[in-house]
């Protein structure tokens, strides 16, 4: 049953002569039934039939739409309204109307340019509908014109002229805004919350102006707000606003087209009762949640729950219950900005003392660690006494103390942030202030910001501290949310086998854990399944993914955010799995990597471009769509652009930073830009040495590999030696510790054996000490068999190292850093059987279609192309040999032509050698040591004294 007061609004209207719009809100509340009693009791004034009508017809297209939407979809129904659309070339006063830019519930708004020669200026002009201006009046019309015309501020759209067309309509010509809309804005930018507020902040200096000369808005929302592209905000349309002062108000204005929005509207406009300064003050803070809505990444729990606080107490439904000034909220905003007190906190409480210590974090540090170790005394301590929430404040403002040591925020080096959260830890971990659910959380929130300046190796330290197993103890009934972050901090710090060793034992030790617990902890651990088990691992992440998404009512936002990223990880592995199984690219059709490419990418896009992961994602999403022949290019200034953002964000010494740098260098490596991958490679590297960050050290092998290709090798094998000597002091993981000795051995196979072989030498003895499932994805059976018949090659054995291979090459199931194709060449090679190697050259070529395709990668292809020269040379078919050397020679001069270019000096040896024709383009290119060439029983023997 409706209550009574509903019951008499179906008799009586909700004023004398209400506008459309307060009939239309009445309605949209009232059941069919009563619409028509509504309708009917309207109709029976003969002054009202035609209003009636309108209304009938509005219900009829009402499909949830707001007000501005359902008059725009009837007006073109009324006469005069249609021509509005043809005025492309006419001339209005001084102005030539170029194109439509806009429309709305209320008229039409043209692009227009000065045509009278007297200077140049472009405008817009907004045309009034005359179905609009003959249900309100020509005075109602130019209502909003006055309120321009009234306010001269920065931030609101400029009023110049307005006029009526003799047709009936009315216009008025405004100043012309490049932009668009503050939400589009927000999303395209990616801003961060802190960046929002601040466009919300300059918001409030716009509305303020408008209430100093008693005019509310009443239509604050998306569209009615733009940033134009210098990112200076512009607000818009007061078509519906409300002039308080009686003395200047418009005497018909209960005749006025009111058309808010309804998700921006404050309850008093939804019931049509008397409205205030107040009403835009509600409009912001609705706005303002609707810009934030995917931003808590990029704030700590304290500050995400006082942005909520203020946006709450602007939508408080009682007006009185209001920030009661656009002034007052806009003070807010700027203390939540700079951390100061808010105004919901007490000004002399343990808030109001530390947001004054955040303001002076370094010299109060002091201060922090008394208020937490000391049980009693001390004027902060009979405060929280008094209050008698001791543990609760002291952690709030801990989180938001600890937010404080990010260096981008501090201005400090990051040494100092570090040192500053472990005094921190050690603090909180002694406290007999906080109780023990408090020091979890705390350590919770230390460790997320140590892990986000890439300190894995300190996290791992803290969490084997005495005492730190009692606050662990309590971690089942805090969702395991400390287990989570040590194994995102194993996780992001390569370490996957423990990453999953703490996921497996919180499943054995808790078998009837919870269906959210359980699916948070696979999310977390899921990049480290495929590392640590292989296919089942990759089986295993998908089903975490699916039964995530059939529960995803169970997990907030920035859960599910966390589910979208790890799905990204695995399209990607999934789709490289099926490369490897297949052995060739072309075995996965191009429409079905497009359709990996636009799940990605479409996942991407609802990623903020400061989340920790963003440019490892952004580099997935670039390196599949070249697979398919998309523009590498726009990808890689794309995500160059976004580094400047997220430099502004963490600052450019940051792990993020530098990372997002090293994967910019890599499509470059990638898209065979070798001198711009040197580049972002070198700066990442110094960066990083700076820092005494090494992550999984992908990018020391980028930064080597440019070297390799731009024929510096000495210098990439000494990047290379580096990175595997840094790998082994970081103890990181076995299949990532593998790739580095691969790289070592690989880049100096041929051209110098006596290295190679030692290095062999050591990863046979390091793979004999691992057991099954050790190396991860990696099958240890076939990288033994690998390792093991090129170091019967490089020992004089050829035939046992070919016939050792095709008896076992079974056991290779393509998951495997050796290319099979490319090591069998290699063995009939230095064998010295020509015509077997020329045939696995070719099925090498046949992988690919583009020769310019055939030198990029790690480099195989374009060995490839030299040891197919040497093939051809050996088997007497020298003319061919001579175009395969020429186009080598070529492809590195173009690269670097200088005498000192290791690849040109190969390919000079090579033709010398074979005596075949060289252009070398008048460079004086030295020949080295042709050793690389001998085969049979001709090249050095190694491991003879063995």
């Amino acid at each position: 049953m409706r209550h009574k007061e509903n019951e008499f609004q179906l008799t009586a209207p909700p004023d004398k002569h209400p506008d459309l719009a307060a009939h239309f809100s009445v309605l949209l509340d009232l059941s069919q039934t009563e619409q028509q009693l509504y309708l009917e009791h309207l109709s029976s004034d003969a002054d009202s039939a035609a209003l009636s009508r309108q209304l009938r017809l509005m219900l009829k297209a009402d499909d949830g739409k707001d007000f501005d939407t359902l008059i725009n979809n009837q007006v073109t129904k009324l006469t005069g309204d249609d021509a509005l659309e043809n005025l492309s070339g006419e001339t209005i006063g001084a102005f030539t109307l170029k194109q439509v830019i806009g429309r709305g519930g209320m008229g039409i708004v043209y692009e227009a340019h000065r045509s009278d020669g007297v200077f140049e200026q472009r405008v817009a002009i907004k045309f009034v509908y005359p179905s609009v201006t003959a249900l309100s009046g020509r005075e109602t019309v130019f209502f909003e014109a006055r309120c321009l015309g009234q306010l001269a501020h920065h931030h609101i759209v400029s009023i110049l002229d307005a006029g009526q067309l003799p047709s009936g309509a009315c216009y008025f010509v405004m100043e012309f805004i490049e932009g668009v809309s503050i939400d589009k804005y927000c999303k395209e930018k990616q801003l961060s919350a802190h960046r929002i507020v601040d466009l919300v902040i300059t918001l409030c200096t716009a509305i303020e102006a408008a209430h100093h000369i008693n005019i509310v808005h009443s239509d604050i929302k998306p569209n009615n707000v733009v940033v134009d592209h210098q990112g200076q905000v512009k607000v818009l349309d007061f078509g519906i606003a409300k002039i308080l002062d009686e003395s200047i108000s418009d005497p018909r204005d209960g005749a006025k087209i009111k058309g808010s929005t309804k998700q921006f509207a404050a309850p008093e406009q939804l019931n049509h009762d008397a409205v205030s300064f107040v009403a835009d003050v509600y409009a912001l803070g609705a706005l303002l949640e609707y810009l934030i809505q995917d931003t808590h990444s990029s704030l700590n729990n304290t500050q995400h729950r006082e942005l909520l606080h203020i946006i709450s107490l602007c939508k408080q439904d009682e007006p009185e219950q209001r920030y009661q000034s656009v002034a007052a909220l806009r003070q807010e905003l700027e203390n939540w900005r700079d951390n100061r007190v808010l105004s919901f906190q007490a000004r002399y409480s343990l808030p109001s003392f530390w947001k004054l210590m955040q303001r002076n974090i370094w010299q109060s540090v002091l201060a922090v660690m008394l208020i937490i170790t000391l049980p009693s005394g001390g004027y902060y301590q009979y405060q929280l006494s008094v209050q008698q929430a001791q543990s609760a404040e002291v952690e709030k403002h801990l989180s938001s103390f600890i937010r404080y040591t990010d260096p981008a925020i501090a201005q400090q080096p990051m040494s100092t942030s570090v040192q500053m959260l472990t005094d921190t830890f050690e603090q909180v971990l002694s406290s007999t202030t906080l109780n023990i659910e408090s020091q979890h959380r705390i350590i919770g929130d230390i460790f997320e910001s140590l892990i986000g300046l890439g300190e894995y190796r300190k996290v791992r330290e803290l969490s084997e501290r005495e005492g730190f197993q009692t606050v662990m103890d309590i971690d089942p009934t805090q969702e395991f949310a400390l287990t989570r972050h040590l194994i995102d901090n194993d996780v992001r710090d390569a370490k996957y086998t423990q990453a999953y060793e703490r996921y497996d034992h919180v499943l054995e030790r808790y078998p009837d854990i919870g269906t959210r617990e359980k699916l948070l902890l696979g999310v977390s651990v899921s990049r480290a399944l495929r590392v640590v088990l292989g296919d089942e691992g990759l089986t295993l992440w998908r089903g975490i993914h699916q039964a995530f998404n059939a529960k995803s009512h169970l997990f907030s936002k920035q859960e599910q955010l966390a589910n979208r990223v790890s799905e990204i990880h695995y399209a990607n592995h999934a789709l490289h799995r099926r490369i490897e199984i297949e052995e060739d690219e072309r075995a996965v059709t191009d429409p079905e990597i497009e359709e990996v490419y636009l799940s990605i990418d479409k996942i991407l896009r609802t990623v903020p471009v400061t989340h920790p992961f963003y440019t490892r994602l952004k580099n997935i999403a670039c390196r599949i769509s070249g697979l398919i022949g998309k523009n590498s290019i726009d990808c890689i200034k794309s995500l160059t652009s976004d580094l400047n953002e997220i430099a502004k964000t963490y600052g450019s010494n940051h792990p993020l930073t530098i990372l997002g740098s090293s994967f910019v260098g890599q499509l470059h490596y990638q898209n065979g830009r070798f001198s711009d991958a040197l580049n972002m490679g070198r700066y990442a590297h110094e960066k990083a040495s700076a820092l005494g960050y090494f992550g999984d050290g992908a990018f020391w092998y980028y930064y080597a590999q440019s070297y390799y290709a731009l024929g510096h090798s000495e210098i990439a094998l000494s990047i290379q030696e580096e990175t595997y000597k840094l790998a082994h002091q970081e103890n990181i993981v076995n299949a990532k510790f593998y790739e580095y000795q691969f790289d070592l051995v690989w880049n100096s196979l041929e051209f110098k054996p006596d290295y190679s072989y030692d290095a062999l030498s050591k990863l046979e003895r390091w793979l004999e000490g691992l057991a099954a499932g050790e190396l991860g994805h990696y099958s240890l059976d076939a990288e033994k068999l690998f390792v093991s018949v090129l170091r019967l090659s490089l020992a004089g054995q050829y035939d046992l190292s070919i016939d050792t291979f095709k008896q076992h090459q079974d056991i290779i199931d393509g998951s495997n850093l050796w290319a099979k194709e490319a090591v069998l060449e290699y063995l009939y090679r230095k064998k010295g059987d020509f015509t077997s190697s020329l045939n696995e050259v070719d099925k090498i070529v046949r992988l690919y279609t583009e020769v310019d395709f055939l030198f990029y990668d790690t480099g195989l292809q374009q060995d490839a192309y030299l040891w197919k020269a040497q093939a051809l040379a050996e088997l007497g078919r020298k003319t061919e040999a001579a175009e395969l050397l020429q186009i080598c020679f070529d492809f590195s001069y173009e690269l670097r032509a200088e005498a000192d270019n290791f690849w040109l000096q190969v390919v000079a040896t090579m033709s010398n050698y074979y005596q075949l024709p060289l252009d070398t383009y008048e460079l004086d290119v030295p020949l080295i040591d042709n050793s690389f060439l001998l085969t049979g029983g001709e090249q050095p023997i190694f491991g003879q004294g063995e």
